[in-house]
């Protein structure tokens, strides 16, 4: 049965009469009076007695009102229960990622989602590629360069500068390069690295698929790199190459499925992450 149709019936059974009951409902009385005319037309039964005092429903109209009133409480617990699931802040959500950057995370802003006292559990997934979230479940993913998959939505967080590195004492002129590669992204560092090669004419010693493997390289000496700041800024046992200039900006995503938008506690970790990783990490 149609939905606005048993309102009007209801209204017009709670308030006695057609004008009431369409200031109740915020309509016009005339719309009240032919809607109740179509419905009585459709089932071939009279659902209220007219009289001078109002209207009073017939054994008919009182088993409609019944259910209309059934089907109002069943509409009413729906919406509590839609409204609970959005804002829900308990369950699990995982965070897909490079393993630097989500280690990065932890250190430095796992402390501020314990303090907001929230009953949602975190899962940390480092990864290295890029796999399809899967549907119904709460993971937000954390890519550079990679476009969203079929049902995902990727949401900008910042630019992630990047500057080159060497181990403090180390002679940037003649060291190999160090290169990150994601085999998913774009490959921004690598191209980069590329360009810079094509100058200079160094070798590359080694290649990793995490900014902290090759952080780690770098610290032996054998090499330069290029890293996140965010990294190699904090690293004692690391110097930047030409001061303060960046020599590359990434920028960053948070992916998400479209059906967990609104979700109480992914929207809660969606905003935690876009505060820390604006907070030192992103600009």
């Amino acid at each position: 049965m149609d939905w606005d149709k048993l309102r009007i019936i209801l209204a017009i059974s709670r308030c006695g009469t057609q004008s009431t009951a369409a200031d109740a409902l915020g309509i016009d009385q005339s719309t009240v009076g032919r809607q109740l005319s179509a419905f009585e037309a459709e089932l071939g039964c009279i659902l209220f007695v007219r009289t001078y005092s109002g209207l009073f429903p017939t054994a008919a109209g009182r088993v409609v009102i019944a259910r209309a009133v059934d089907m109002e409480a069943s509409i009413q617990k729906l919406s509590e229960e839609l409204t609970q699931s959005q804002s829900q802040q308990s369950g699990p959500v995982t965070i897909i990622g490079n393993h630097w950057m989500l280690g990065w995370l932890i250190q430095n802003h796992l402390a501020s989602f314990q303090s907001k006292g929230t009953n949602i559990q975190l899962h940390f997934n480092a990864s290295p590629r890029h796999w399809p979230l899967t549907k119904g479940d709460a993971e937000l993913a954390l890519w550079f360069e990679i476009s969203p998959g079929d049902g995902e939505f990727a949401i900008p967080v910042g630019n992630v500068a990047y500057a080159t590195y060497v181990a403090i004492g180390q002679d940037v002129e003649h060291l190999p390069w160090i290169s990150f590669r994601d085999p998913n992204a774009h490959r921004a560092p690598w191209r980069w690295i590329s360009n810079e090669r094509q100058k200079e004419r160094p070798a590359i010693l080694a290649t990793a698929s995490d900014a902290g493997l090759v952080q780690r390289t770098v610290r032996t000496g054998l090499g330069k790199a290029l890293l996140p700041c965010a990294l190699g800024d904090v690293d004692p046992a690391l110097n930047k190459v030409n001061g303060d200039t960046p020599s590359l900006s990434r920028t960053l995503f948070i992916h998400t499925s479209y059906d967990m938008l609104e979700e109480g506690r992914v929207k809660s970790v969606i905003s935690w992450l876009r505060d820390s990783l604006s907070n030192g990490l992103c600009s």
